[in-house]
């Protein structure tokens, strides 16, 4: 049953309550016996009348009651499920203001973040710059010391080949005979000695060059 059929047995309940007695029957004998057994008979009419209203009024009265305990018990089922819908909701919201405040937290740790990583990428090109002129200039100091080994290797032999021929002149000299030539020996001698003990200038700029060089790529 539904809740019309609830206020329709209540309807009818009441309807059971004002429903009016059956009227007397009219006198109709003059017999005292008749009219006794009529009234009798009127009586027990009237008390089977009344028994079958109140026989009719205790069974709408349970079904008004199964009906209320049924929707009161379908109530108290919708109050329990509107309570935890109620709770589940402002449970709901709470967590949505905890998540959101957690979501703002780290967005602002990534944009520190993403600060930090451009401010360190600007250093990383800065120093990649820096590296790339480093190796260009390596690159040139290397260059700069093969020309500088290969102009002090030619020296080295020029030089050799001039202390040989200055050392098998000194031999010549000192093979041939002695008389008128001291003097050309002594300025042989001198010649060789000087040659040896001092270098042409663009030679020694050239080997403190190299020098300078290699302290400054060691």
């Amino acid at each position: 049953m539904d809740g019309q059929s609830f206020f329709d047995l209540l309807e009818g309940a009441d309807a059971c309550l004002n429903e009016p007695a059956p009227p007397p029957p009219p006198p109709a004998a003059e017999c005292p016996g008749c009219l006794r057994s009529q009234q009798e008979l009127f009586e027990l009419r009237s008390q089977l009348r009344a028994m079958e209203l109140i026989k009719e009024k205790i069974i709408k009265t349970d079904q008004l009651i199964g009906r209320y305990s049924q929707l009161s018990a379908r109530h108290r089922e919708q109050t329990r499920r509107l309570e935890e819908s109620s709770q589940l909701v402002a449970q709901l919201h709470r967590d949505c203001n905890k998540h959101e405040a957690e979501l703002g937290a780290q967005l602002r740790e990534l944009n520190e973040l993403r600060q930090e990583v451009s401010v360190k990428t600007q250093q990383l090109d800065a120093l990649m710059s820096e590296m790339t002129e480093c190796r260009a200039q390596q690159q040139g100091a290397e260059a700069a010391m093969m020309q500088y080994k290969t102009a002090l290797q030619e020296l080295e032999k020029r030089m050799e080949s001039d202390q040989q021929a200055a050392k098998e002149k000194i031999i010549a000299v000192e093979a041939s005979p002695a008389s008128g030539r001291i003097p050309v020996i002594t300025r042989v001698k001198n010649s060789a000695g000087g040659s040896a003990a001092t270098a042409p200038t663009p030679w020694r700029r050239m080997v403190a060059g190299w020098r300078r060089l290699q302290r400054e790529t060691a």
